[in-house]
């Protein structure tokens, strides 16, 4: 019968060293706080790229101030001593379009080629045959309409040569040995039509090459008509020099 109590206090042992683990657990977290420590000390190594932020822009700041003045500089040295390139310049782009007038009256029958042109007017820079009608024109080099061939810039020339006017050149050549100026032959053209320097229309008037010395006459003309016939051929060329 004196048994059975003892075993009573033997059961609650237990249960006080489970409460003891317990309390120890708890302590557990504790030991965490340290952990936060850390924590709030790395924020601040955050903070850190947030103060060179202003010291980027400054450096940005002076550098769009820098290329907003410097195209300013240059541009003022080039309006003060550049004026009279750049309006060179502006006129090199000019382009003038010589109005066409097709005339029925037909040359001497047959066609003639480049080659049959003597001296410097068998290479031309752009050269178009006329036909009867718009769709009878033929190109020969470079243009391949009329229009094309019959806008001019400063220094640019057109002439007309019927096969007629093209047999004389060749006859004189001939009889100068092949010798023959440019200007000679350039005369031998039913019409001579150029742009000077200024962006202006000139028609060439001089003597006939086979009469004595060529010497041209640039005159300006406000309206000029390049007149057209079938068979002729227009030739253009460039870098003539036109006196003004």
């Amino acid at each position: 019968m004196a048994t059975p109590p003892k075993k009573a206090p033997a059961k609650k042992a237990p249960a006080k060293k489970a409460a003891v683990k317990k309390a120890a657990v708890k302590k557990a977290p504790v030991k965490k706080a340290p952990a936060k420590k850390a924590a709030v000390k790395k924020a601040p190594a955050k903070k850190a790229p947030t103060k060179k932020a202003p010291a980027a822009k400054a450096p940005a700041k002076k550098a769009t101030a820098k290329t907003s003045m410097a195209p300013k500089a240059p541009a003022s040295k080039a309006t003060a001593s550049g004026t009279g390139r750049s309006a060179s310049k502006a006129m090199s782009h000019v382009e003038v379009q010589i109005p066409v007038e097709r005339q029925k009256a037909a040359q001497a029958a047959g066609n003639f080629e480049l080659d049959d042109m003597p001296g410097d007017l068998a290479t031309p820079a752009a050269a178009i045959r006329i036909g009867k009608n718009l769709a009878g024109d033929k190109p020969l080099r470079v243009v391949r309409t009329l229009a094309g061939i019959s806008k001019l810039k400063p220094g640019q020339v057109i002439a007309n040569y019927g096969k007629s006017e093209a047999k004389w050149a060749t006859d004189f050549s001939r009889r100068r040995a092949g010798k023959a100026s440019f200007m000679q032959l350039l005369s031998y053209s039913r019409q001579i039509i150029g742009i000077d320097s200024k962006g202006e229309v000139r028609i060439c008037l001089m003597g006939h090459a086979g009469q004595g010395q060529s010497i041209p006459l640039w005159v300006r003309r406000d309206d000029v008509i390049l007149t057209i016939q079938p068979n002729d051929i227009i030739l253009r060329f460039e870098g003539v020099e036109i006196e003004e």
